[in-house]
């Protein structure tokens, strides 16, 4: 077995992560989310259709349904 002294310990776990991987970590939240309202801003939908109280009838409807 493979004894280590105290200094090595504390070298590695003070060992920050490498800025690639730290920088990808941060991008990918606000990457995804940009992508996702792009795609609804692409698409021709009539928002306040959606948000109207038929609309949230018809969708209880369907999840009930669903369920």
């Amino acid at each position: 077995m493979k004894q280590t002294s105290h200094a090595d310990t504390a070298t590695d776990a003070a060992m920050p992560l490498r800025p690639p991987q730290d920088l990808r970590a941060r991008l990918i939240g606000p990457a995804t989310l940009l992508l996702i309202v792009a795609s609804f801003w692409s698409l021709d939908l009539q928002w306040g259709e959606f948000l109207q109280a038929d609309a949230f009838a018809k969708m209880g409807e369907f999840i009930g349904g669903f369920f």
